[in-house]
C-alpha cells in the first residue's frame, strides 16, 4: 500500500499554483495555476480521486518569522480549504527564503 500523495498550494494574490507529488512521493510535479475558488474545486478532487492525503500551503512569514499582510491573504483561504477538503491534513509550510533554496538546487 502507498502512501496518501501530497499537494502544494502556493497562494498569490491572483492566482493559486497547485503542485502534486508522485505516487511515491519522491516527486512533484505542476497541477496547475487557478483562481481561488478554481483552485479550491481542483483540491477537492485531488483529494477524491487522486489520493491527496495531505496539502501543504506555503505560509509567507516575515524575515523576522512575524505574520503580516501576506498571512493576512492566505489566512482565509486556509478556511475554506479546510472545508472543501475535509478528508485532507492540511498543514503550513513557512517559506521564507524557499526560492532562494530552489536556486541554489538547481
Amino acid at each position: 500500500m502507498t502512501r496518501p500523495r501530497v499537494a502544494g498550494v502556493d497562494y498569490g494574490s491572483r492566482r493559486v499554483g497547485l503542485a502534486l507529488s508522485d505516487p511515491l512521493r519522491l516527486f512533484a510535479r505542476p497541477a496547475g495555476t487557478f483562481a481561488p475558488g478554481a483552485a479550491l474545486a481542483e483540491l477537492a478532487r485531488l483529494v477524491a480521486d487522486e489520493g491527496v492525503g495531505t496539502i501543504v500551503v506555503g505560509w509567507p512569514l516575515l524575515d523576522d518569522g512575524g505574520e503580516g499582510k501576506a498571512v493576512d491573504r492566505v489566512r482565509p483561504f486556509l478556511g475554506r480549504l479546510k472545508k472543501a477538503a475535509p478528508d485532507a491534513e492540511v498543514v503550513v509550510q513557512d517559506e521564507r527564503d524557499s526560492s532562494r533554496r530552489a536556486m541554489e538546487d538547481l
